[in-house]
This record gives C-alpha cells, structure tokens and sequence, in this order.
C-alpha cells in the first residue's frame, strides 16, 4: 500500500513544481529593493469530527523572526466548524497568542468569525473565505488608543485535486484590511502563499508551504517556510 501511494506523489510531483513555484518568485522580484527576513512556522492541529457536519479543532501554532534566530509568537486556537456542504461552511474560535517585542513577550486575546464558500471545475477548486476579528492586546489601559483592532481578512485561493493523486497544490492570496475605529479603512497586511498538501491514511494531513508577508506601511518583507500536521478522526 504504501508502495503504491508513493508511486502516486511521483507522479504528482512535476504538477505541484509548476503551479507552487511562480507566485513567490514574481512577488520577490517586484520587491527586492526591501529589506528580507526569513521565518519558521510550525502547526499542529488535532481535529474532532462530533456529528454531521460539527467539528472541533485545536491548533498549536509557533513562529520565528530575525532569520529563525528568534521566537516572534507562539499561540492556540480552539475554533468550532459547521460544515453544510463541500460548498460553504461557517467557523468561530478563540485565539490566544504571545508576541515577542523585544523585551518581553505580550499577551493577545482574539475572537473571529468567518464564512467560507467554494465552487468546483473538475479539479479546479476555488475558494473564498471571509473572517472578521477583534483583537485585545494585554499591558494596555481600557480605551488607549491601539489597545483593541478589528480586521477583516478576505483569502481567495485555488485548489488542484485530481484523482489518484494524494497530493493537492494549491495558492492563495489574503487581505487585512483594518475596520471601525483603529486605522479604519487602512491595509494592514498581504501574504502569498504557495504549498501542497498531503493526505495519507486517511487520518493524516502534511502541509508544506512558502509564504510570503507583507505588511503596510511596507519596510520589510518577511519569507516564510511553513510546515503543518493535521489529524483529524
């Protein structure tokens, strides 16, 4: 059997090259006069389905700055996901993360919600996901200014999933965009991404992808290499 499944990915494998790679490379040409970092982020998510169309997740997260030489955050998340179909789904969670600020890390409470929606071409999936979040920061006075920011995060992306083939490119691009009081109207945030993914056993999911960061107003750019687990019963 899993002889058989690695016989698959090579198979695969030529695809994924041509529709991971032109996006990042294009983005970082348009850029290079900006100062680069590079980061590390790892996911591990453990994922409970309760009934039909119900599941509950928990997400670890961590993430690297300064060339990987840094810890930048480490967070989980909780989040619950009704699923109507392949085709729209709805999710709400709760994350809490820590961010290094060079002297000590601060704490940071976030609430969201998003909607998801899909249609299919034969093995062309796209999909577009709105959420909209608060965030708290801790160490501030109720009603300093920046203490709490709203997002709304807008991710278009394209899946490729063909049959007989465990392996599933895919690309997105996603907007934060500020709202209401805090920089209202502002962009806050663009990233990139380029990755595929890969199911085995039924249960198991690895995520490999190259990211993209850039925030506004735009002094730096941060590339990423990301890797995530997933198991999901």
């Amino acid at each position: 059997m899993m002889k058989f499944q690695f016989r698959r990915l090579l198979l695969c494998l030529p695809l994924v090259i041509m529709l991971v790679a032109p996006v990042p490379l294009s983005a970082q040409e348009e850029v290079e006069p900006l100062e680069h970092d590079f980061g590390i982020w790892g996911d591990l998510t453990i994922k409970k389905h309760i009934v039909s169309g119900l599941s509950a997740s928990v997400l670890g997260n961590i993430r690297t700055k300064e060339n990987s030489s840094q810890i930048d955050q480490w967070r989980i998340n909780p989040e619950l996901q009704f699923k109507f179909n392949d085709y729209f789904d709805l999710s709400a969670g709760y994350i809490y993360y820590r961010s290094n600020k060079g002297i000590e890390y601060q704490g940071n409470h976030r609430w969201y919600g998003a909607v998801r929606m899909a249609v299919s071409f034969g093995p062309v999936h796209l999909h577009l996901r709105e959420r909209f979040e608060q965030t708290i920061r801790e160490g501030m006075e109720p009603g300093d200014y920046g203490r709490v920011y709203n997002y709304l995060r807008s991710r278009v992306g394209i899946d490729l999933k063909f049959e007989n083939c465990p392996v599933t490119p895919y690309l997105n691009v996603e907007n934060f965009l500020y709202v209401f009081e805090y920089k209202g109207g502002e962009m806050a945030e663009m990233r990139y991404t380029s990755g595929v993914k890969y199911k085995f056993a039924k249960i198991h999911t690895l995520d490999l992808y190259y990211r993209i960061n850039q925030k506004f107003p735009v002094t730096e750019l941060k590339h990423i290499m990301g890797l995530g687990y997933t198991l999901s019963f």
